[in-house]
């Protein structure tokens, strides 16, 4: 029986709308294809028209189907999570613990979250105990109390209704951006401290132990520079960000004390993007975990600003490295960048894919004992 292929459907905060189909078999991710189509009903990440939308997103998985055949289809929110820790406890009265049991509690977790009107995104495993003893791996260990803590990321749930409305059975899975590019990034970046710096805000996300920690945004992003040069300079929004990505803007002098003599161009674009970095700065003391960062890492569409990175890196004197998707083979000429997110979407969606796998093997051990 061939397997479905997958298909991601990315919501951009600046109209773009990028549909991803491909396979996540065994460690390869494959891109089969990838088309992007620019919705003026997606405005800041907000769906205006829904009638229209629905004919857009829906005529385009025809055409994705047309090539591919039925394909399971995945969307991606440009959206800032909630975070949430959990902790849930079991009576397993000396039995043996299984998958099943956390599967129990992550699903007390999701209704629990679902009636306060919020849409679970994504769950982390933090740890578990048995009998007040910590455990690494719970699974076959008897005991009378088991306790799991999870960390729990949540959108809103109104976008998610409106797009389950849309796709209706077709729909099998919701992400959020932010995640999808913490999971894409090569393994060899450090994943402590990244910065998405999108056309209309700027999201951080800090993880520790390889796991995404906590997800803050700023109202701010490429735009406003864009809209202070345009200003200024009194040229057009486009010609300003022609000359934004053209031209090396960000000038780190601007750090320093002394007053050098910067062209005004360069000045309006460097204070601006250290209004920026300050904000960042200001939001590291909300974090609730010891945070000791070992580099910066720059993602999203103002990741191709000239100069961001050493900007970046003297500003938070800290290493600071442009961001790479992990490994994945496509014969098509895509742009790095971009693919962060749409890797990190295949890669969980083969996660999900395991977690499911797992539970049916437990299900049909648990058949064949029962009637052997």
């Amino acid at each position: 029986m061939k397997r479905k292929s997958k298909t991601i459907i990315e919501l951009k905060e600046n109209g773009k709308i990028i549909f991803t189909t491909g396979n996540a078999l065994g460690d390869s991710i494959d891109i089969i294809l990838r088309e992007e189509i620019y919705s003026s009903e997606l405005k800041k990440g907000r769906i205006t028209e829904t009638g229209i939308f629905k004919k857009q997103i829906l005529d385009e998985i025809k055409k994705i189907e047309d090539e591919v055949g039925e394909t399971d289809i995945f969307v991606s929110i440009n959206d800032t999570p909630s975070v949430h820790k959990k902790r849930i406890l079991i009576k397993t009265n000396g039995r043996k613990i299984k998958e099943r049991d956390i599967t129990s509690m992550e699903s007390l977790i999701r209704d629990s979250l679902t009636k306060k009107g919020k849409e679970v995104v994504h769950i982390i495993r933090e740890g578990f105990s048995i009998d007040g003893k910590k455990v690494s791996t719970p699974i076959d260990e008897r005991g009378d109390r088991f306790i799991g803590s999870f960390l729990v990321f949540t959108i809103d749930d109104k976008k998610p209704k409106l797009i389950k409305r849309i796709l209706n059975k077709k729909l099998s899975g919701f992400f959020i951006e932010p995640l999808l590019v913490f999971y894409g990034l090569k393994a060899s970046f450090s994943k402590n401290f990244i910065i998405v710096f999108n056309t209309n805000s700027t999201q951080i996300i800090f993880g520790r132990d390889n796991s995404p920690r906590y997800v803050d945004s700023l109202p701010l992003g490429v735009n406003d520079i864009v809209r202070d040069l345009s200003y200024i300079l009194k040229i057009s929004p486009r010609d300003a960000e022609r000359l934004l990505y053209k031209d090396k803007l960000l000038d780190s002098r601007i750090l320093k004390a002394e007053d050098y003599p910067i062209a005004i161009e360069k000045k309006v674009a460097s204070m601006r993007f250290l209004e920026i970095l300050e904000f960042i700065e200001n939001r590291t003391e909300r974090i609730s975990f010891n945070f000791f960062p070992e580099e910066v890492v720059i993602c999203g569409e103002g990741a191709k600003l000239k100069n961001i990175k050493e900007f970046t890196k003297k500003f938070f004197d800290l290493p600071a490295s442009l961001g790479e998707p992990d490994e994945f083979n496509c014969e098509l000429k895509l742009d790095n960048l971009q693919m962060i997110s749409t890797v990190g979407g295949f890669k969980l969606v083969k996660m999900r894919e395991t977690k499911k796998r797992g539970l049916m093997d437990s299900f049909i051990n648990l058949m064949e004992r029962l009637f052997d």
